[in-house]
């Protein structure tokens, strides 16, 4: 009892625990409410990211009769028509007149056009599973991990292949205005979880 009575009337230990508290919580909201992506925001950055992914699997497909016709020559008007799409399409995910639009739009047009001189023709194509997402970052700024697998469904040489892959993305993301937009994004495969 006389060491309760000591421990209540020595009040510096009671400051002390006070202060303690307080700068534990403040580290805490620092952390949380400063730092972290809004839940609302974690949902509008995770479908951006998994609509683009979607998209660039599909860029590439060509309208009929050229898409599922190996025979068929594809004139330039169709391929010309077909790369303007993909830029209009993928602009909707990206930084406008960024290095990662020009970059993704590239890749979609060279696999236009290699469809051209090549024996194959893309189908359709899409995601087939997501793991290990993770979104951090604050304020205007994030970015995002996850596993994602990717497939296509393509003609090549007049079979019909689906081939499925497991990557590893990377992104960077950017709030512009009321929307968010990807500012950077890499991607590597899983080991083991390749075509």
């Amino acid at each position: 009892m006389d060491t309760v009575k000591s421990f209540l009337k020595n009040k510096s230990w009671i400051i002390r625990i006070t202060v303690t508290c307080i700068i534990l919580f403040i580290s805490w909201f620092a952390q949380w409410g400063f730092t972290s992506i809004k839940a609302t925001d974690a949902i509008e950055i995770q479908k951006l990211v998994f609509d683009s992914v979607k998209t660039e699997q599909t860029a590439s497909i060509l309208p009929e009769p050229y898409r599922s016709n190996l025979n068929t020559r594809i004139p330039d008007k169709v391929q010309r028509k077909a790369n303007e799409v993909i830029e209009g399409t993928l602009s909707r995910f990206y930084i406008p007149n960024s290095q990662i639009l020009k970059k993704m739009v590239g890749q979609s047009e060279a696999l236009i056009n290699a469809q051209e001189t090549g024996n194959y023709r893309f189908l359709d194509g899409g995601i087939s599973k997501c793991k290990n997402i993770k979104i951090s970052g604050h304020g205007n700024i994030a970015t995002v991990s996850a596993d994602i697998w990717v497939w296509d469904k393509a003609l090549i040489n007049n079979v019909i292949a689906h081939p499925e892959i497991g990557l590893h993305y990377q992104f960077s993301v950017v709030r512009i205005g009321k929307t968010w937009a990807i500012s950077d994004e890499s991607s590597d495969i899983i080991p083991g979880e390749g075509a």
